[in-house]
């Protein structure tokens, strides 16, 4: 593990959600859901690994599920604020408020969204929506507007699937000045998201659509489906930290039981590709 810095940690909050998007491998499996009082102790942890390995600008990247379903979430964010960690969040954005952007500003230093598709039809297919509601795409816009105003940094991820792409997302891209655009092959996950298999693309045909955005817009970072695997490290809602190897999920061990660092060389973790994802080659890390 010597000099390998694994600098952004994943904290997979819960995976209650108020969409039930057909392809999400945030899948965990779990009885029981962590409290504030446990996260609490596990940014604790984080802290005390970022500490020991003289990690100067370790950040804490907040996941679901939809982690603005949670009543703790502002308070899990003080605290993380207070222990000097820089904090991000990413959502689908269909809970997010001014009042909320209010909130964390200081506090929050990249606001990701997750934006598949600027069509409602689409968005039903794909299972991004509540009831027959769908993402505000206005407002979605205000508000990430009026966050970028409060000098916060702004990501957006799209999964590219066959339901989408043919699609054009750039108007959405062209009316938030976002720092970054992510762009991602549709993965399955053997436990997780199996029934999506039928909405898997080639990776032709993702290259395709990645250079029509790219001739576009800056700033992207291009996720193939092979890239995902063992680059994120992910701790999922019980505090098992988790192993995304050969397409499954699995449980390493906790973070409460084992250390963090011995954790991360178990789960085999690729240094290459994670340092790909957080440092790209303009870098411009976010």
């Amino acid at each position: 593990m010597e000099n390998l810095k694994f600098n952004v940690i994943n904290f997979h909050l819960t995976e209650v959600c108020n969409y039930r998007c057909t392809y999400c491998f945030a899948k965990f499996k779990n009885e029981n859901e962590l409290n504030l009082n446990e996260w609490t102790k596990a940014v604790d942890i984080v802290s005390d690994y970022f500490k020991r390995n003289k990690i100067k600008k370790g950040r804490i990247n907040l996941a679901g599920g939809e982690p603005l379903v949670l009543p703790f979430l502002d308070d899990l964010i003080d605290y993380i604020y207070s222990k000097g960690i820089i904090a991000s969040i990413i959502t689908n954005g269909s809970l997010l408020t001014k009042e909320r952007i209010d909130k964390w500003t200081n506090k929050i230093e990249t606001l990701g969204v997750s934006v598949d598709s600027l069509n409602k039809e689409t968005n039903l297919s794909i299972g991004r929506n509540s009831g027959r509601k769908t993402l505000d795409l206005n407002n979605l816009i205000e508000v990430l507007n009026y966050a970028k105003e409060k000098q916060m940094k702004l990501k957006v991820n799209t999964v590219v699937s066959k339901l989408n792409i043919e699609e054009n997302i750039l108007p959405l891209y062209k009316a938030v000045n976002f720092d970054r655009v992510k762009l991602l092959q549709v993965r399955i996950q053997g436990n997780c998201n199996e029934n999506a298999k039928k909405h898997e693309i080639t990776n032709e045909d993702f290259k395709n659509y990645v250079e029509k955005i790219v001739k576009e817009k800056r700033n992207i970072v291009i996720e193939p489906e092979e890239d995902i695997e063992s680059s994120y490290i992910i701790i999922d809602p019980h505090g098992n930290l988790i192993s995304n190897e050969n397409n499954y999920h699995n449980k390493t061990g906790s973070i409460f039981e084992e250390n963090l660092e011995d954790l991360i060389l178990k789960a085999g973790i690729n240094y290459e590709t994670f340092i790909k994802r957080y440092i790209p080659k303009d870098g411009n890390k976010i």
